[in-house]
Formats: C-alpha cells, sequence, structure tokens
C-alpha cells in the first residue's frame, strides 16, 4: 500500500519473473492513497486468483485488486503489450477501482479484469464490479486506441464498468471488450453510467438511427463526441466483444 513520498515505483514488471502474485489479502492488492503516490506503474503481475491465474484463492478476503484514491494521480496499470499485462480477476469486490476528487488521469490499459489468464472465468469468483470509478474521480482512462491498449473485461458478476456520483467527470472507455457481466448475464450491462448522479458530465447515450452490415449511422448529444462502436458474438443484448470502428460527431452530433 503506497501513500506518502513513494512515487514512480513499479510493482511488478515486463521481464520474464518480475510479476507478482498479489492475492489472499484483506482489502486491496494493491493500493495508491495519496498525492504523493504518483506515477506507479503496475505490471505483469497476478492480482486476486493464484499464482496459475486461472484459480480462486479459497476464503479469498481481498476485496479490491487495485485501488486508486485519495488523490493519487497519474498511475499506469497495464502497459498495453502482453508481457505487462495484469490479471485482476477473483477479488471480493472491485478489480480496478478509481476514487476520490483528485485521483486523477490513471491510464488501465491492456489488462485482463475479470477473466483467468486463459480469457476464461474463473470457478468460485465474485468479483462484482469489473472498473469502479466514483466520488469526483476524472479524466481517467479505461483502455485506449493503440495496439494492445484496449483490456478484456469480463465475467464480473454485476457490470463491467460502472461510473458514479456527481464530477466524476470525463472519464473514457476506449476499445475495450467489455461481455458476459452480471449474474445472470442477461441482467448485466457492459458499461453503467448512473445518470442519476450526474455522471461524466451527464453525456446522454449515443443513439443508432440505422445499421447494415457496412454502415452504421446514429446520433449523439453533441458536436466532436467520439462513438466506437462494437459487433457482439455472445447473443447478449448489452455485450460489446469486437470493435468494429470509431466515428467523430459532426456540427449537428451526427456519425456514421
Amino acid at each position: 500500500y503506497i501513500t506518502t513520498d513513494a512515487a514512480s515505483s513499479i510493482i511488478g514488471g515486463s521481464a520474464a519473473g518480475e510479476g507478482n502474485v498479489i492475492s489472499g489479502n484483506s482489502t486491496a492488492g494493491i493500493g495508491f492513497a495519496s498525492a504523493a503516490a504518483a506515477g506507479n506503474s503496475v505490471l505483469g503481475n497476478i492480482i486476486g486468483p493464484q499464482a496459475n491465474g486461472t484459480s480462486n484463492v479459497t476464503s479469498n478476503a481481498q476485496l479490491y485488486g487495485v485501488n486508486i484514491g485519495n488523490a493519487s494521480v497519474n498511475n499506469t496499470i497495464g502497459n498495453g503489450v502482453v508481457a505487462g499485462r495484469n490479471i485482476i480477476s477473483a477479488n471480493l469486490e472491485r478489480g480496478v477501482y478509481i476514487t476520490f476528487a483528485g485521483s486523477n488521469g490513471n491510464l488501465v490499459k491492456g489488462n485482463y479484469i475479470g477473466p483467468s489468464s486463459a480469457l476464461a472465468s474463473i470457478a468460485g469468483s465474485n468479483q462484482d464490479y469489473g472498473v469502479y470509478i466514483s466520488a469526483s474521480a476524472r479524466s481517467n482512462t479505461i483502455g485506449g486506441s493503440a495496439a494492445g491498449e484496449a483490456n478484456t473485461i469480463a465475467f464480473n458478476t454485476v457490470n463491467g464498468v460502472f461510473l458514479m456520483d456527481p464530477n466524476t467527470d470525463f472519464n473514457k472507455i476506449s476499445r475495450t471488450p467489455i461481455y458476459f457481466n452480471g449474474t445472470p448475464v442477461s441482467m448485466g450491462k457492459p458499461i453503467n453510467l448512473n445518470y442519476t448522479t450526474g455522471v461524466n458530465n451527464d453525456k446522454a447515450i449515443p443513439l443508432i438511427t440505422t445499421a447494415t452490415t457496412a454502415t452504421v449511422v446514429g446520433t449523439t448529444s453533441a458536436a466532436g463526441d467520439i462513438v466506437e462502436v462494437f459487433k457482439n458474438t455472445t447473443g447478449e443484448c448489452y455485450d460489446a466483444v469486437t470493435f468494429v470502428g470509431a466515428a467523430t460527431a459532426d456540427g449537428s452530433g451526427n456519425w456514421s
């Protein structure tokens, strides 16, 4: 748990043997908990499961995989390459938990959040939210447009990504497959924006007006909005499995 005067630390690494197994703890596997705990990197670790990356820890009490709070900024979880991928699964509550005002500019990229190292569900895992951002944490990024930056967020028991509370704004979820979340999965939603509390600056959901195998057309609430389109191959109506393309809304909010 990193608090004061411990910036730019590296937990794990991308070289062979540098990753840690961080499981079976009482609260968070990894925590950054002050403004001085900034610019840290978490790379190549197994956070929650057993060392094999595919099995649940018996009687696991670890609530969160990675907890970033109390104005900790500019931390990086994963680095977009396979060797730096973290397996953040089988925690009791949240895989990645970013919370409190000032916890800004954190980047989560290239991780498995919910799946095992084999990209499958872990028997006995009850991790409820893959990524949970709240209490005025802002400008955090989940995924990214460069090769390897997308996370895979799946097999969580409630939501893949959940954002809530006023002023939890400008958080970006990009290029990340989010599927098979919820118990049963038909009750879960890939991304749940809690609109009753004004999250992400009250950004409205973009609408699809027409769709063919070649073109998807729709509208959004503001010019310049970036809309990402995914293909669903699971049969669950909320799932976003395969990234298809992105479009920027024109001056009238139209995109295709």
